[in-house]
C-alpha cells in the first residue's frame, strides 16, 4: 500500500516469514536496509509457536572495544506484538536462535515503513 505526502512516497510493507519448528532460526542481525526509514517503530507480530527472542547491543558483540552488556531474552508467545522504536534497531542486534526442542510452526509478520524517495529525518543510522 502508497501513501504519498507533499515530502515523500512511502510504502508500509508486511513482511513474512515461516519457521517449521525450532530449527529454524535467523541470526543476528540489525535491519537495516536503506530503504527502511529509521524513525519509524518496527511492528511484528508472532503466530503459533512460543520461540525465545534475543537483543545484543553492538558494543557487547566482539572487537576490542567490547563492554559487558548483558543481552536481552523475551520469549515471543503466539498473539505477541513486538514493538522496535528507534533507535533500538541502530544500538541493538536480534536474532531468533535454535530451540531444538520446538516441534510446532510460528509466523512472524513483520510491519516496516519503506521510503521510495528518500527523506530526510534528521536520524543517524550508524
Amino acid at each position: 500500500m502508497f501513501f504519498q505526502s507533499e515530502e515523500s512516497m512511502f510504502l508500509v510493507c508486511v513482511f513474512t516469514i515461516r519457521y517449521n519448528d525450532g530449527h529454524d532460526h535467523i541470526g543476528e542481525h540489525r535491519d537495516d536496509e536503506r530503504e527502511l526509514d529509521p524513525a519509524c517503530p518496527i511492528a511484528s507480530v508472532s503466530l503459533g509457536a512460543a520461540r525465545g527472542f534475543v537483543f545484543r547491543h553492538r558494543d557487547a558483540r566482539t572487537g576490542s572495544g567490547k563492554r559487558p552488556i548483558e543481552p536481552v531474552k523475551l520469549e515471543l508467545a503466539h498473539g505477541s506484538l513486538l514493538l522496535m522504536n528507534y533507535p533500538t534497531n541502530t544500538y541493538w542486534y536480534h536474532s531468533l536462535p535454535v530451540r531444538k526442542k520446538v516441534k510446532m510452526p510460528r509466523i512472524n509478520l513483520t510491519f516496516r515503513r519503506i521510503v521510495k524517495n528518500k527523506q530526510k529525518t534528521g536520524i543517524k543510522t550508524e
